[in-house]
């Protein structure tokens, strides 16, 4: 037991980001904890029993449903007992928190999940349906009606299948953007009360009311070529804003009159079924082909039972699919034995990466198609492709000066640069104009943006990191770090800095005070979090610059990898992976699967994070600076000294395009 804690009023419900605990109760709050120690964050209000929560993936926000004072016993309801879907913005800090909208609904709402990719948000109730929302603005996208009231919810990791359990005592595993079921689990004696995928997608676990048993059923998480149909139920809700603060939405999410069956259209069609794709903006398209075929049919994955049948193991009934797991045959790698003197054994790994091109037969995609298992894992079950568009042209920013940093916000909607003339410009992609442009005291020397756009941070050449509020174009805090400032990187919570001083200093945001410091032993020369913000990869230079040819076991440059949290005391060090030169670049992938490290050994190494196995090597011409992933994970881009720029696509381990 790490640590316990009282609240008001009964609980109904409970949610957890990386760093905070969300409380529902039937005091109409939500109460905001600490993770680990759980002290009071805040309180958020709701206007009844709070019966379910989520969080969004990157943890800043907060989606809460259930019923208003009446419990829903009110035929003739007031717009201030209707039932509500509250959204809020959260943070570690009370003062970021704050409502965003409502969601208004005709009766009580049972469950509410975000989607694993963050763009959809299903909402389930004594509505008898299952409604899907786009978290971008809130509108209504599906709803996928059920035969009595949905008690749970649970999305597969694809974002593209949705299961639901309730009064009607079985699950139904729908395929969202066709708004189509897919199977059903057999009836049970009871209402289901729960539903979950496994991270893999592999398990969905089930229990229901009056009942003792959890259910682990296999299911396969299958990509085959689909055609979007028609008949496919539109929506558009009412968006009032009357009487909700800022830029709080109210939606109503039950009206059903006047939505008509028809085809998928407009907006809200493209988003729902090319969002389960992740679609990247250079055209990431599914299949091969020319763009304007493309448009009819669509890579859609197809999701059922598995076959493998189910064996009972020991008295305490666990449940497990006979036969075993398939090997990945990777190739090129040498695990080095842990630990050093003084280093703890345990869940520590050293590797030792080899100049070993990979064979005809060994790229990604071949090891995949060889191995089912870990082509589902890994998501490379349909092909993709990506083309620089035709129909867009190429934008140019004149900063003014050489450009030593430079970040996009993840909605794509903000550009930052920052340069040698001590100039932090923020620029508009839109319209191409400049909406912030501020002077440091010094040159600028790296500058990122947080996961969810509200921040940016800049440091200069006088170790000063500043954070900037992106909505306000104001500037938040700044501090000091020791040592010239080489990298930034930011998850929801915590900003890392990078240093000649042979550590990263991690910082939490935005008030910026000191977390811990982490070791490395050279120039910390990349940063890059993993999407859940629950580590951190620094990769560099030892303190020889790589000018030795033969190196000792201290002298190796090195990817560190770190488990962070905002509790100092859970920050350590998880592994290293070791290069014969200079690592210039690190970048863990959207989907979180996948870290790719480019250097002067003129190659991007991807590797697998369940077990930094290396899993691709891709040769180029001369030394690799940087790196970006596809939002699809499917494509990386790399940049460097052969002064051009090569997008990979990463299971084939070929080039797709150059700039």
């Amino acid at each position: 037991e790490e640590t316990s804690t009282a609240v008001d009023g009964n609980v109904r419900s409970v949610a957890m980001s990386s760093v905070i605990l969300a409380v529902g109760t039937s005091q109409n709050r939500v109460v905001l904890l600490s993770v680990p120690d759980l002290t009071d964050i805040a309180e958020l209000q709701h206007d009844g029993d709070v019966r379910s929560l989520s969080f969004s993936p990157l943890g800043d926000m907060l989606a809460g449903g259930g019923a208003d004072d009446t419990r829903g016993l009110m035929t003739h309801k007031t717009r201030d007992s209707e039932m509500k879907v509250v959204i809020w913005r959260v943070s570690i800090d009370k003062t970021q928190c704050d409502r965003a909208g409502l969601i208004l609904f005709d009766d009580i709402v049972h469950a509410i999940a975000f989607s694993p990719c963050g763009k959809f948000l299903a909402v389930g109730g004594q509505d008898k349906a299952s409604t899907v929302f786009l978290v971008q603005d809130f509108q209504k996208a599906a709803t996928l009606s059920c035969a009595a009231g949905v008690r749970c919810l649970a999305w597969s990791p694809s974002s593209h299948f949705l299961a639901s359990g309730g009064e009607d005592m079985q699950v139904t595993v729908w395929d969202v953007p066709a708004e189509k079921v897919v199977f059903k689990l057999p009836k049970w004696t009871d209402w289901y009360s729960h539903v979950s995928f496994s991270s893999d997608g592999s398990w969905l676990a089930t229990a229901c009311f009056g009942s003792s048993v959890v259910a682990l059923v296999p299911v396969e998480d299958r990509h085959g070529l689909g055609t979007a149909s028609g008949g496919v139920a539109t929506c558009s809700a009412d968006i009032r804003g009357a009487d909700v603060a800022d830029d709080a939405r109210e939606v109503r999410g039950s009206d059903r009159e006047g939505c008509e069956r028809e085809p998928w259209k407009g907006d809200v069609t493209s988003t729902l079924s090319q969002g389960m794709q992740q679609p990247c903006r250079c055209e990431d398209r599914d299949g091969g082909g020319d763009s304007a075929n493309t448009s009819a049919k669509t890579h859609l994955p197809a999701i059922r039972p598995a076959r493998t049948s189910l064996k009972s193991m020991g008295t305490v009934g666990k449940l497990c699919a006979e036969g075993g797991q398939e090997s990945a045959p990777w190739t090129a790698l040498t695990v080095v034995p842990l630990p050093r003197e003084g280093e703890v054994a345990s869940g520590v790994f050293r590797i030792k990466v080899e100049n070993v091109p990979s064979g005809p037969n060994e790229s990604l995609a071949a090891k995949a198609s060889s191995s089912p298992s870990l082509s589902s894992s890994l998501g490379l079950t349909e092909t993709r492709t990506v083309a620089v568009s035709r129909s867009r042209e190429s934008l140019r920013f004149d900063h003014g000066d050489d450009i030593s940093g430079v970040s996009l916000s993840p909605d794509g909607k903000w550009l930052v640069s920052a340069g040698e003339d001590s100039r932090v410009v923020l620029w508009d992609v839109v319209t191409q104009a400049k909406v912030m442009d501020e002077s440091l005291d010094s040159a600028a020397q790296a500058v990122c943006f947080s996961p969810s756009g509200s921040y940016f941070a800049v440091a200069d050449a006088d170790s000063f990191v500043t954070l900037w509020n992106a909505r306000t174009r104001s500037e938040e805090t700044s501090t000091a770090v020791d040592g010239n400032v080489r990298s930034v990187a930011m998850s929801s919570v915590i900003l890392a800095v990078g240093t000649s001083q042979n550590r990263v200093v991690l910082l939490s945001v935005p008030d910026l005070t000191d977390i811990a410091e982490l070791q490395h032993d050279g120039d910390v020369r990349s940063l890059s979090f993993s999407p859940l913000g629950d580590m951190l990869a620094g990769g560099g230079a030892d303190d020889t610059r790589g000018l030795m040819t033969h190196k000792t076991r201290d002298s190796e440059m090195k990817v560190v990898i770190w488990r962070v949290s905002i509790d100092k005391t859970q920050c350590d060090r998880a592994g290293l992976i070791l290069f014969d030169d200079i690592v210039h670049a690190i970048a863990f992938s959207p989907c979180g699967k996948f870290l790719a490290v480019g250097g002067q050994d003129k190659a991007s190494t991807v590797f697998l994070v369940q077990d930094f196995q290396k899993a691709a090597t891709l040769s180029c011409a001369a030394g690799v600076r940087c790196l970006a992933w596809s939002p699809s994970s499917h494509f990386l881009a790399s940049g460097g000294e052969d002064m051009q720029v090569t997008v990979w696509d990463v299971p084939a381990e070929k080039v797709v395009f150059k700039l």
